[in-house]
């Protein structure tokens, strides 16, 4: 009876809890002589405030990030500027993975010092901005701080990004 008091408790509080952070991983330790063992966790804390992160993910997913009723009740003005901001910023993100590419490749390339195809591969780094790039961050080790400088030098964050608080 207890125990199922306590439960409802928990099913029916109105409070939110919310990670500030991405779970890294699980470590299990632990004195084997006691026979005691707990989990440690370890979190990269996000430097971002929730408004920071909001406009980081439209930025990049658009209007995926509501709800559908949500999208229902923004205008259509809304709508489009959210579109358009989304799409500048895939063909930025497009534009700084394909930079991270050529950089990879250029240092692999390098090595053949006595081939002049190499040479020629490696001088030309042209970047096509409409090439749509399937690698993910992780793959290529960008990290979130990257993805928001070039954003915001890109103009697709505000000016004021770094300085806005949370409410």
């Amino acid at each position: 009876m207890k125990k199922e008091q306590q439960i409802e408790q928990l099913r029916s509080r109105s409070e939110k809890v919310y990670a500030n952070g991405q779970l890294l991983d699980y470590k299990l330790y632990g004195d084997k002589s006691i026979k005691r063992y707990y989990w440690k966790h370890e979190y990269n804390t996000d430097p971002y405030n929730q408004v920071q992160n909001f406009l980081y993910k439209q930025a990049l997913l658009g209007l995926k990030i509501y709800k559908p009723d949500e999208v229902k009740e923004l205008t259509p003005k809304e709508r489009y500027k959210i579109i358009s901001l989304q799409h500048k910023a895939v063909r930025e993100m497009n534009v700084l993975k394909q930079e991270k590419i050529i950089k990879s490749t250029n240092n692999i390339l390098a090595l053949f010092t006595k081939s002049s195809l190499a040479k020629q591969i490696i001088n030309d780094t042209h970047v096509d901005p409409k090439l749509f790039d399937n690698f993910s961050f992780n793959d290529l080790d960008i990290k979130k701080d990257q993805v928001v400088n070039r954003l915001h030098k890109a103009k697709i964050l505000p000016d004021n990004f770094y300085e806005i608080k949370c409410s």
